[in-house]
């Protein structure tokens, strides 16, 4: 099974007593219109960092450094009844520190802030309410998520995983 290596990352803030989460809707392919973090492919010769702090740029026109990003989920989505079947392969971080605002650009728009606490689930892809709690609660996770052809529907339940920081950090390193 091909596996196709994506990145989805989120700015967090804090603000009062809590933190909030930087989300913008996404314009085109998976998920449009939907409510989520930046992200898109790893390219060839591109680490999941490297990748992340370029889709940061060209989404959010945000700069991050590396020391910047914290890994907090590794998601597999897999498609076995393609034509040709494939796995995306999703590596999530959490950044709380950059330079620039949130802009709109060509691939997301409707930059907002939410609580961590009460992120807009309703709003975001449908396998996102299963971990992404979990995520903003401070938790690091492996999630395997089933969605129909057209990433609209889950065909079965997520299945989440607790992990530890070194065992995350070790499934970032694998190729």
């Amino acid at each position: 099974m091909d596996i196709k290596r994506m990145t989805l990352a989120y700015p967090l803030r804090r603000r009062g007593n809590g933190r909030q989460v930087g989300l913008g809707r996404k314009v085109r392919k998976y998920f449009a219109g939907k409510y989520m973090g930046s992200g898109g492919v790893v390219g060839p010769g591109e680490s999941p960092v490297d990748a992340t702090i370029r889709e940061l740029s060209e989404e959010w026109r945000i700069r991050v450094k590396p020391s910047y990003g914290l890994p907090v989920a590794l998601l597999d989505s897999p498609h076995p009844d393609a034509e040709e079947p494939y796995m995306f392969r999703v590596f999530v971080s959490v950044f709380c520190s950059w330079v620039g605002t949130m802009t709109m650009s060509e691939e997301m728009e409707d930059p907002e802030w939410f609580p961590c606490s009460d992120p807009p689930l309703a709003k975001m892809p449908v396998g996102d309410r299963d971990w992404f709690p979990l995520v903003m609660a401070g938790k690091t996770l492996y999630a395997q998520i089933w969605y129909d052809g057209r990433m609209e529907q889950l065909l079965q339940k997520t299945h989440v995983t607790p992990l530890s920081r070194e065992e995350l950090s070790r499934l970032w390193a694998t190729p």
